[in-house]
């Protein structure tokens, strides 16, 4: 019964919404979207016409 049980929670666990802390990919999302965030917030008074934060502008926003 307790097999059952934690292969039922697994199962489960992969239908929730939001990242998976099992799967690699969800990870290295997230960490890229902090990355990202805290760039952002750091060049938020920079003139917006600098490549390097229009393109992390654009990269942030493919990610969300």
């Amino acid at each position: 019964m307790r097999c059952y049980l934690r292969g039922l929670v697994s199962r489960l666990r992969l239908l929730a919404p939001g990242p998976h802390p099992d799967n690699p990919a969800d990870v290295a999302r997230v960490r890229a979207l902090t990355a990202y965030k805290d760039f952002l917030t750091f060049w938020k008074d920079a003139d917006p016409d600098v490549p390097i934060l229009k393109e992390a502008k654009a990269e942030y926003t493919k990610l969300q």
